[in-house]
């Protein structure tokens, strides 16, 4: 086995009224040799609970976890059994049932918890058992797991043979021994003679794609289940899954499409890179695509987050950048527009055939009458946009002491907001 598959297990299993869904997966994983699994988190209901420590856990009665243990040589506590999970409802009581949408929700947003915390520790695999409880139940395992899991992680379902799948209260697992077993009739099973087939149930690993967007991962289950739909609507229709803006003076590559490294990338010279930065915080800000028109510059405050875009750029200061002045020349910034249309319609073709692009998917420019009137879309979601800064404080800075004897103090305050979506980044 690779190294990989020696990482220590950690399982998940939904458990309702059938606890010997757990017995005999457990079972199953060690003849696979997928072991060793080192801990179990069971999420269930109070009822759920009750029929575990019944069946499982009862030390009196020499549950079935323990008949396991002894079958495989095992002790006790080589597994740790975590307390059980239990959703709760307004009230701050245990759920009994899953009986409406409202517990189903609550228990969706308690599995989305466990598993993306769980799912965040790469030195151990996760293994999913969806078998017990409510078929809700393991279904909403199931989508946790399509959103958070790596690679290597793992989706199971447990199958057995009649009678040994749902009228025998005290068949665990598949014994080396004959041991016989009777059912609420009288009748009698041997327990050596049943079969358990661990089943190793394909899913869509979406954890790699969406973690190269935004997406806030920590929010409640359903959003993020809506905002998971919507990015991939929009991946479908749009070849532009991420755009890395690098705002800093940087003689390389500072615009990424899709993949952060050089292959994906290409430069842009200081005005038509500040253009850009300039849409894409339009975006981000808004949170939304947003338009641009030529006579926005109109307004001070515009002019400023220009300006600032490339001072970000170049460190140019007021004195020397004509977009910050009142009367600034809207035929030198068209220059600039057209210039950034030329720059990325070259740097798309250095790109080849890695990516299926045309300049629309980047920058869409409309037409109208008059030039002023002309929209300007970055036509790019905000989540797929990411822009960096190698000293994001200096920015702040140049804000609050050399603009302030030049802007208000409100100005100054939009402007500071202006560049919350930069993020620092030290490795430029």
């Amino acid at each position: 086995m690779s190294d990989t598959s020696q990482k220590p297990i950690t399982l998940i299993a939904t458990i309702g009224s059938s606890p010997a869904v757990l017995t005999e997966a457990l079972w199953a994983l060690y003849q696979k040799g997928d072991w060793p699994v080192k801990e179990i988190y069971i999420i269930t209901t109070t009822h759920g609970k009750n029929r575990i420590n019944d069946k499982l856990f009862n030390h009196q009665n020499y549950g079935g976890y323990y008949k396991l243990c002894d079958e495989l040589n095992l002790e006790p506590t080589d597994i740790l059994c975590h307390d059980y999970i239990i959703p709760e409802d307004e009230n701050l009581n245990q759920l009994d049932d899953i009986r409406n949408q409202d517990d189903d929700q609550r228990f969706a947003n308690v599995l989305q918890e466990l598993v993306r915390k769980l799912t965040a520790n790469q030195d151990k695999r996760v293994f999913a058992l969806l078998s017990g409880g409510r078929k809700t139940m393991g279904a909403r395992l199931f989508s946790a797991m399509q959103l958070f899991a790596n690679p290597n992680d793992q989706v199971l379902h447990v199958l057995v043979n009649e009678p040994f799948d749902n009228n025998l209260d005290d068949f665990f697992f598949p014994t080396r021994e004959t041991v016989w077993i009777e059912d609420r009739k009288g009748n009698k099973y041997n327990a050596s003679k049943a079969n358990v087939d661990l089943i190793y149930i394909p899913f869509l690993h979406l954890r790699g794609a969406l973690k190269k967007t935004t997406l806030n991962f920590d929010q409640p289950y359903f959003q993020l289940k809506e905002d998971v739909e919507m990015q991939l609507q929009m991946s479908a229709s749009q070849p532009v899954r991420m755009l890395y803006i690098k705002m800093d003076r940087y003689k390389g590559n500072n615009v990424y499409i899709n993949e952060k490294n050089e292959e994906h990338g290409f430069h842009l010279a200081p005005r038509p890179l500040s253009i850009l930065s300039y849409l894409a915080l339009k975006n981000k800000i808004e949170g939304e695509i947003a338009q641009f028109q030529l006579k926005e510059l109109d307004s001070s405050l515009n002019r400023y987050k220009l300006h600032l875009c490339y001072h970000a750029t170049t460190k140019k200061e007021t004195e020397d950048d004509d977009w910050f002045k009142n009367n600034i020349d809207k035929r030198n910034f068209t220059r600039s527009k057209t210039s950034l249309k030329n720059q990325l319609k070259n740097g798309i073709s250095k790109l080849g055939n890695q990516t299926k692009l045309n300049l629309r998917n980047i920058l869409d420019i409309q037409s109208a009458q008059y030039v002023e009137n002309v929209p300007i879309k970055l036509p790019i979601p905000p989540s797929n946009i990411s822009l960096s800064h190698n000293n994001k404080n200096q920015l702040r800075n140049y804000i609050k002491d050399d603009l302030s004897d030049k802007i208000k103090e409100d100005e100054s305050k939009k402007l500071l907001r202006f560049i919350d979506p930069i993020e620092s980044d030290r490795s430029s």
